[in-house]
């Protein structure tokens, strides 16, 4: 990627500009930005998929699973605990709707048609009168297996293709 020298320095000496070797820090961080956006893009649609495209159910579902193992799953790093990257249902915690609101910052009640709506098509188990769990059994099947390879894949692209514009994490 090249960038336009403005600076007197980097002229040709005639008035012209020449390009640098270099891109500037903004340009590099524009680029990087702009990645991002294709990479969370391509993901949520991939992720969405399963839930007709309904972003706002796809949303609540993920958080929920998230929010479920949150307690066990810590750090940037692969849990023992998880078979396959997926923790067991005695690991797994029931989450209430209005918590998922309140983190999501969406109103209780579309919260709830949501996890509803999740419930009546088999992805959400209702334990109690205020509490959802999704299972391990949901999450193993073969959609959700699909998402993973399709997901993992965007993100070894994505890697690559922001890689050598990042600063070493040492």
């Amino acid at each position: 990627m090249l960038s336009f020298a403005q600076s007197p320095s980097q002229s040709d000496g005639l008035g012209g500009i020449m390009l640098s070797e270099q891109p500037s820090d903004l340009a590099v961080k524009n680029f990087v930005f702009a990645q991002n956006i294709d990479f969370l893009l391509k993901s949520l649609n991939a992720v969405s998929k399963i839930f007709g495209g309904d972003s706002t159910t796809m949303v609540v579902f993920w958080t929920m699973a998230r929010a479920s193992v949150s307690h066990v799953n810590r750090g940037n790093k692969m849990s023992q605990d998880a078979v396959d990257g997926v923790f067991p249902d005695h690991l797994r915690r029931p989450v209430a709707v209005l918590s998922i609101a309140n983190y999501l910052g969406l109103p209780y009640e579309t919260t709830r048609r949501h996890v509803m709506k999740l419930v009546e098509q088999g992805f959400v188990r209702r334990i109690g009168s205020r509490e959802f769990l999704i299972s391990r059994d949901v999450l193993t099947r073969p959609e959700f297996e699909a998402i993973a390879k399709d997901t993992y894949s965007l993100a070894v692209q994505h890697y690559h293709n922001i890689s050598e514009h990042l600063p070493d994490p040492s």
